[in-house]
């Protein structure tokens, strides 16, 4: 039988008692270290000095007793089993002893249940060892779970099977701006907008049953929550779910990226203006091209005074410019504005073939550009100029991949995707790919090409944003982008875009007529030749006008017809104010004066300023029809 070595601390002071007891427990196998002492002060130093298995105290001694070893013992916190040996062990001593912690009690001359007792003592005092060290870690553990989910930066939230809060970390009470207090035992639908609820309700019971969930779940949808101010915000979430005794609970993890929505503004703005600046030269030229037509034609039919066929013709020549330039300017603003997303119905194939002259300009004669736009494409539903980002984005690094020259394909069709056939969510699509014949990309390289500030690009050669940007852009239109590519066979990107439904009747609703009207309006703009402009298309269309060079002069007509005046058409900026500071003063004469402004460009600021005021805008260059309608419409409010 393998020998059990006890550390064994004896306090006794019958040398026959000790004796006994050492051979009893030798006897039975035991390799014993003992340590014999006799008093308080021995014993503590015993203590101190090393650590020991068990304890065999008799019942009193001439200056100390087992219940004041038992004392010292529990006062050190200290877990060694402490058996008791006396000579007559009376009733009440015995209660005494066992009620202070004593393991058991022996008479002095009746030891044979002591090995027995001393291996049981050893044994749970090693299951105790063992229980208070699973009981540590575990708590140590908790304490460091604590420690991460309070310091965690991002909000993190657990709920219960009936999905009501049970944990809100400090992140999360920053973010939402709730106390944990207060959000304990809630429904996470209090942290979302109304109409992400159902959706996320869905989710979780999804994920409940089938045990898996996409760690990516605003692919398709983008997803947003809500402070306890109101207001919205977009996040990242990502859920897991744990059982513990029994009972499921779903762990969210929520991020707010209100800030990362904010740098990819910051980028792209970067990346049209840096667009701005490849386009410059093949923009002066066809800006002074545009201008060659405007001015040749213009003498032509100065020239031509007398044959109005002739005339006829150079004017329709000039006009043809005129909107060539126009459609140049509104690309250009497109691409270097600060603007507001601003979705609507779009077109594909008419985005596509607008944006074509530039984008070969853009790329330059060294790269052939094949346009290729299937018949009854889908309309879309996105912004317009962050649709024509893609494009240029994509055709950008296409040119990139091919840096001798090459072709590069757009193309347009539609495709509805049933459940199950690709990775692309099931529904109907408006498919746009660019397609190149360079490099190609192995597995590696796409799997990250859509990461921020990734490239393949030479130092200083691009940021490593464009594709970043199109994947961003794509999924906030609701969206999804492939790739497809292989060393040395090209690459296609695909952009899938959701068919827009609701266009349709939008496209039924637009009126063909010219609208007419009779009202007095109040016409302030400060150059002659296009107030005079202005006047004259107003003017064929019914209205009385009363022109205005400046704000004084605004205010005596409206000082002479307040009562008269219906709607104040003005420009945008003026000389030394803004048109909403000529509107506020104006409206001081006449509280209900509706406001028309014409502006050259539009971003996010004037979108501010017309709100502010509740004004009605046109964007220049417009014909007399697109100004009968825009007057037409703020007068009907």
């Amino acid at each position: 039988m393998e020998r059990s070595r006890v550390r064994l601390l004896m306090v006794e002071d019958s040398a026959e008692c000790a004796a006994a007891i050492l051979r009893e427990l030798a006897d039975a196998n035991f390799e014993l270290e003992p340590t014999h002492v006799q008093a308080r002060p021995g014993f503590l130093a015993a203590l101190q000095a090393h650590p020991w298995d068990l304890v065999i105290c008799a019942h009193v001694l001439p200056s100390f007793s087992a219940l004041e070893a038992l004392d010292c013992l529990h006062e050190r916190s200290l877990d060694i089993p402490l058996i008791v040996v006396a000579g007559k062990a009376g009733e009440a001593n015995v209660v005494e002893a066992m009620r202070r912690g004593a393991r058991d009690y022996l008479a002095s001359d009746d030891l044979a249940r002591l090995p027995t007792v001393v291996r049981r003592e050893l044994r749970e005092a090693a299951i105790r060892a063992e229980r208070r060290r699973e009981e540590d870690r575990l708590r140590a553990e908790r304490a460091m779970l604590r420690g991460l989910v309070r310091s965690a930066m991002d909000a993190i939230i657990t709920l219960d099977s009936e999905q009501k809060i049970v944990l809100f970390n400090p992140a999360a009470e920053l973010m939402f701006g709730w106390k944990a207090e207060k959000m304990l035992g809630n429904s996470l639908d209090r942290l979302l907008p109304q109409s992400l609820q159902a959706m996320h309700r869905g989710h979780i019971a999804q994920f409940g049953a089938s045990g898996t969930t996409s760690r990516t779940m605003g692919r398709l949808v983008p997803l947003a929550a809500v402070r306890a101010n109101g207001e919205e915000f977009p996040i990242e979430a990502t859920i897991s779910q744990t059982s513990i005794e029994g009972r499921r609970y779903y762990m969210v993890i929520v991020r707010d990226i209100s800030e990362r929505r904010r740098l990819e503004a910051e980028l792209l703005q970067a990346q049209k203006m840096e667009a701005i600046g490849r386009l410059a030269g093949g923009v002066a030229h066809d800006f002074n091209n545009l201008l060659t037509a405007i001015m040749g034609y213009s003498e032509l039919a100065l020239m031509d005074a007398n044959e109005p066929e002739r005339i006829e013709a150079s004017v329709m020549e000039i006009r043809a410019a005129a909107e060539r330039a126009a459609g140049l300017t509104r690309q250009l603003l497109t691409l270097s504005r600060r603007s507001l997303a601003a979705p609507a119905s779009l077109d594909l194939g008419v985005v596509i073939s607008e944006i074509e002259r530039m984008l070969q300009r853009l790329i330059g004669l060294n790269y052939e550009l094949r346009t290729e736009v299937a018949p009854g494409v889908w309309p879309i539903r996105a912004d317009r100029g962050q649709i024509e980002q893609v494009i240029m984005n994509l055709v950008v690094n296409a040119q990139d991949a091919m840096p001798y020259g090459g072709r590069i394909t757009i193309h347009a069709e539609n495709q509805q995707v049933a459940p199950g056939d690709t990775c692309i969510a099931p529904g109907a699509y408006a498919v746009l790919s660019v397609s190149d014949d360079g490099v190609g990309m192995d597995e590696e390289t796409q799997r990250h090409i859509f990461e921020p500030f990734y490239t393949t690009k030479d130092p200083g050669r691009g940021t490593g944003l464009g594709l970043a940007i199109v994947r961003s852009v794509t999924e906030q239109a609701g969206g999804t982008i492939t790739v497809k590519s292989a060393p040395g066979e090209g690459t296609t990107f695909c952009v899938y875009l959701p068919r827009d439904t609701s266009s349709d009747a939008e496209r039924d609703a637009f009126e063909t007529d010219v609208p007419l009207g009779t009202e007095t309006l109040l016409l302030m703009e400060a150059d002659a030749s296009v107030r005079q402009l202005e006047q004259q298309l107003l003017s064929q269309h019914g209205y009385r006008v009363l022109p205005a060079s400046d704000a004084r002069e605004a205010q005596e007509h409206l000082r002479s017809h307040a009562e008269e005046i219906s709607l104040l058409v003005t420009n945008v900026v003026l000389v030394g104010m803004r048109g909403a500071e000529l509107a506020e003063m104006l409206r001081e004469f006449s509280p209900g004066l509706k406001v028309l402004f014409l502006a050259g460009y539009n971003d996010e600021a004037l979108m501010h300023e017309v709100q502010a005021i509740g004004a009605a805008l046109l964007e220049k260059p417009f014909g007399s029809v697109e100004l009968a309608r825009a007057v037409r419409s703020a007068l009907d409010g």
